[in-house]
């Protein structure tokens, strides 16, 4: 966590898990140092969790939240990723660029006190369809629910999450070339919707896709690639209600833009690659550019 204040930030960090609200065994409220970050172990706030979600509440400042997720098993790497918060809570959630390729797992967490009834279905280029499993669940208010998603073909969706009480919610894909060696995984944390222009970088070297989804009504949106050299192209995407669509970014991208021009628009990118250590991949939900801001004048009186 992060904070741009110059006075330090109270933030309060609370952990859910499968069975319910974690109490921390080392205290739960910690303070970020003016214009400082500090770190935590999940782990040490809720030892054992194999489904943690986390909030974060800061009184006093602004604070910038970011989830490093690693693991290894044994000697093996099995990936790195790093996420920040997802749009929410709310009772419609979308989470876009859901490339799958064997190993995935959509994570709800119920932040309030009541039970909630989820329903969750993938969003693809032909429309909307059911979950293989677990389509529809209940939820107790405080806990985290994993959901398979290992049976889906193959293919780039997103997956659409509705509940009758507010929720968060995520995926996790992974790429596990062989079921006992080197494999990378990427969070993709639910969007906001693009309400001008949402960009973002793209690794060099990378192979990516850029998903765009659209819920409730047609929907179209301009995508502008931007490659080194400055010079730019440009895609057309749209699609009825419901319905997703994906495009593969060129080599030598350096950025990709999103600009819709109806309808309601969220968009992610996943990049891949490979190297002598086995395959590698990072995804992201685009968050939008603000392209104003209030300017609040100041003026020195003396005395």
């Amino acid at each position: 966590m992060g904070s741009p204040a110059p006075v330090a930030v109270s933030v309060d960090v609370q952990v859910f898990g499968a069975a319910g609200p974690i109490a921390s065994v080392n205290g739960s409220r910690i303070t970020v140092p003016p214009h400082g970050r500090i770190g935590l172990l999940v782990d040490a706030l809720a030892p054992g969790e194999k489904a943690p979600a986390v909030r974060v509440t800061a009184s006093g400042g602004l604070v910038t939240a970011l989830l490093e997720d690693s693991w290894i098993d044994g000697a093996t790497g099995r990936g790195r990723d790093d996420v920040g918060p997802s749009d929410g809570p709310a009772t419609e959630l979308v989470i876009p660029a859901v490339v799958l390729s064997g190993v995935g797992t959509l994570r709800i967490a119920v932040p309030g006190s009541d039970e909630a009834v989820v329903q969750s279905r993938l969003i693809a280029a032909a429309g909307a369809s059911s979950l293989p499993a677990d389509g529809v669940v209940r939820i107790a208010g405080g806990h985290v629910r994993d959901i398979d998603l290992s049976g889906v073909p193959a293919g780039a969706y997103a997956v659409q999450v509705r509940s009758d009480h507010p929720v968060v919610a995520s995926v996790l894909i992974e790429r596990r070339p062989a079921p006992t060696g080197p494999s990378d995984l990427a969070w993709l944390a639910a969007a906001p919707v693009v309400p001008v222009l949402a960009g973002t970088p793209v690794p060099a070297g990378t192979t990516a896709q850029i998903v765009l989804v659209g819920t409730a009504t047609p929907w179209a949106a301009s995508v502008f690639l931007v490659a080194a050299d400055g010079q730019v192209s440009t895609q057309a995407a749209s699609g009825d209600a419901d319905t997703s669509w994906a495009g593969t970014v060129p080599a030598g991208t350096a950025s990709v833009w999103i600009r819709p021009a109806s309808g309601t628009v969220r968009a992610g990118l996943v990049a891949e690659t490979s190297d002598d250590g086995g395959r590698l991949l990072t995804a992201l939900s685009l968050e939008p550019i603000p392209l104003s801001s209030v300017s609040v004048p100041v003026r020195e009186v003396r005395r």
